[in-house]
């Protein structure tokens, strides 16, 4: 129920409840909203450093062209620990190098590159050695074979160290 004020000439209303009802709906309406969006947001969204190299932007879209984006956590978790995102990193060597050896300077495996791709044990051409786009196909198609998703290859590296 309202009434004028005789002064003010503002209506009143004179049951605080319909006060509540109506703050009640507020609150409501925010977090369905508030809900909806959330709901929409991807599940895992990279945040890159300005100083990215470009093929990181090219692994992301091969992987969610090959999977979805969910997968993408978990192939760059995978990668990182692999090589650090170095495309010339060979097994054994700690830092990242301009240097493109065609045989492992250490006494590391011949284990090479963005995914560690075990090059005495599979056929790779020699461009290879300095294409990371070509070793990030590589990476995507054998994980992919093997594993099904970056999710299950991170799982299994997990228990084993390798993938």
């Amino acid at each position: 129920m309202t009434t004028t004020h005789p002064e003010l000439g503002t209506l009143i209303i004179k049951k605080p409840l319909v006060y509540i009802l109506i703050l009640l709906i507020y609150i409501i309406v925010f977090f369905l909203t508030l809900n909806i969006a959330e709901a929409e947001a991807p599940k895992y969204v990279p945040v890159y450093p300005s100083d990215l190299p470009e093929y990181k932007y090219y692994a992301y879209d091969e992987v969610i062209n090959t999977w979805d984006k969910t997968q993408w956590e978990y192939f760059d978790d995978l990668i990182q620990r692999e090589s650090s995102w170095c495309s010339t990193v060979w097994n054994g060597m700690y830092e990242c190098t301009d240097t493109i050896y065609l045989e492992n300077p250490t006494n590391g495996s011949n284990a090479y590159g963005l995914g560690q791709t075990m090059v005495s044990l599979h056929e790779v051409p020699e461009e290879f050695y300095s294409n990371p786009d070509m070793q990030i196909e590589w990476v995507v198609k054998y994980i992919q074979e093997r594993y099904g998703t970056p999710e299950k290859a991170i799982i299994f590296h997990s228990k084993h160290n390798y993938y």
